[in-house]
């Protein structure tokens, strides 16, 4: 997502969902209710401090194609929360996310795919589907039921 995108966007979530939406800074504790939105030009990702307490990164690093990568967000938090990970992945061009939504579901964790009816473009979560990572595949509308019916 460009630079100056993010935060607008950010505001927008914030401001039409139930939950909060920031968007992440390095720094930040993660709290629940709340939606970290990867700022333009850094990945988002997580570490888990020794006392239990889990803190926003926000790297430049390392390079890749797409700044801030699925790939990169996903194995940061896969790498913290394991097999508590839910990975759901959405309309966009190319194949970021397909190969961590395989490595959250090997994990154990929860996938979901948006699908072709709804995504503009099904890059992303078509290959996510070819690659065996998504245990459900659903049009936008579906994806919070689905997450809420599989949280209960």
């Amino acid at each position: 997502m460009p630079v100056n995108f993010t935060a607008t966007f950010a505001k927008r979530i914030d401001s039409n969902c139930p939950m909060t939406c920031v968007e992440a800074r390095s720094g930040m504790t993660v709290e629940p209710g709340t939606i970290y939105l990867g700022r333009g030009g850094y990945h988002l990702g997580v570490i888990k401090k020794r006392s239990g307490e889990v803190i926003v990164r926000t790297p430049s690093r390392p390079p890749h194609l797409f700044i801030p990568s699925v790939d990169v967000m996903m194995q940061s938090i896969l790498g913290v929360y394991g097999a508590d990970t839910i990975g759901v992945l959405m309309t966009g061009m190319g194949d970021d996310g397909a190969n961590s939504m395989v490595d959250i579901r090997k994990a154990g964790g929860l996938t979901i795919a948006e699908s072709e009816d709804s995504a503009i473009v099904w890059g992303m979560p078509g290959e996510a589907v070819a690659r065996g990572g998504a245990q459900f595949v659903q049009p936008s509308w579906n994806i919070a039921n689905t997450l809420l019916n599989k949280l209960d």
